[in-house]
């Protein structure tokens, strides 16, 4: 039948006529599932071709059954050309998290749902005319075209978390740059921003951009923690990534030292800023238990405190002091604390 030269036609095409372009290798994951679906259709087909054996009937307009048997045949033709066209995708992109290969999977999962739902549907219209193991082998062939449906669950690829999160101060346009590495195989973000380092957390309204966001705090002077996380949407399913650990920023960056992030080991915690202007340098608080613990000042843009106890919760705060100009009886004037980002050093 003509089913049987499409599978044929599908199993030469995959094997010998779709080159993979560019010399980029499809997914594993990908390659893995065609191969599962194509073995499932010739397992569809065979048992389709038993059932109308069985019936000793072909496809005819003047023959109702034989022409709803046929209606069948042409679903499963309709998803062969499904797969074929979802081949083509892959070997044209390459990889399996473009869009355009995720929608003809989506289309291929639509046909063998429907293909399943009107085998069930026609075995239970048909149950006084057909033979038990013809209602056997189409309800099993249905079952086979469901199947397909699981074959082409997404997969959670196990986001990384985003990593690299700076907070850039855009004071011309009024709005604060958000930036961070791209995540792999992800296909979208998620910003939240919150008062405090440790929140209560709230969905940013953000300006996205790929990798990058804009937000406008208001009142334009606050400080804000932000945190970003990677999601892979697959038709209505998504994963998501951990989040990233926080980082301050405002627009008053003149005062408040922004881009403000803390990262730690076991026995150090790193401090990082931006710099504010006209700072002749910069003090950190390291506070255990509420409670200044250490504090150090510097000419620099990040420090890196030693000595510390592992697996143990610290803040840490930064500000600008500027000392008086030489030869004044002036002292150093102090500029505005950032708020406390948490941060815990890591078990030994």
């Amino acid at each position: 039948m003509k089913k049987m030269t499409l599978l044929l036609v599908l199993v030469l095409l995959w094997t010998f006529v779709v080159p993979v372009s560019a010399g980029v290798e499809p997914s594993p994951f990908i390659v893995g599932k065609l191969d599962a679906i194509s073995s499932s259709l010739s397992v569809i087909d065979q048992r389709i071709n038993d059932a109308f054996t069985r019936m000793g009937i072909e496809p005819s307009p003047f023959m109702p059954l034989a022409n709803q048997f046929g209606a069948i045949d042409n679903q499963l033709n309709h998803l062969n050309r499904r797969l074929v066209s979802l081949i083509a995708e892959v070997d044209e992109q390459g990889v399996s998290t473009d869009p355009a290969v995720e929608t003809a999977m989506i289309l291929v999962r639509r046909s063998a749902r429907s293909l399943s739902t009107n085998l069930q549907l026609k075995t239970v219209e048909w149950l006084a005319i057909l033979p038990d193991d013809t209602q056997t082998i189409l309800l099993q062939a249905a079952e086979n075209a469901e199947s397909i449906t699981d074959i082409f669950e997404p997969y959670n690829p196990g986001l990384a978390t985003p990593s690299g999160l700076c907070v850039i101060d855009e004071s011309v346009s009024f709005m604060l740059e958000l930036n961070w590495d791209a995540v792999s195989e992800a296909t979208g973000y998620d910003v939240q921003r919150s008062l405090a380092s440790t929140g209560p957390w709230e969905d940013a309204d953000v300006l996205m951009n790929d990798n990058k966001a804009f937000d406008q705090p208001d009142p334009w002077d606050h400080y804000y923690f932000y945190r970003v996380r990677a999601y892979r949407q697959y038709g209505e399913t998504k994963w998501y990534s951990a989040w990233s650990d926080p980082v301050g920023g405002t627009l008053n960056s003149a005062e408040v030292p922004s881009n403000f992030s803390a990262s730690s080991t076991s026995t150090s915690i790193t401090v990082n800023w931006n710099p504010t202007y006209m700072a002749s340098g910069y003090q950190v608080n390291i506070i255990l238990t509420d409670v200044v613990h250490r504090y150090t000042q510097t000419p620099l843009t990040n420090l890196t405190a030693d000595g510390l106890q592992p697996d143990t919760e610290y803040y840490v705060e930064v500000f600008y002091y500027q000392t008086a100009p030489v030869g004044s009886d002036g002292s150093a004037t102090f500029g505005t604390h950032t708020p406390r980002l948490y941060i815990r050093t890591k078990p030994e």
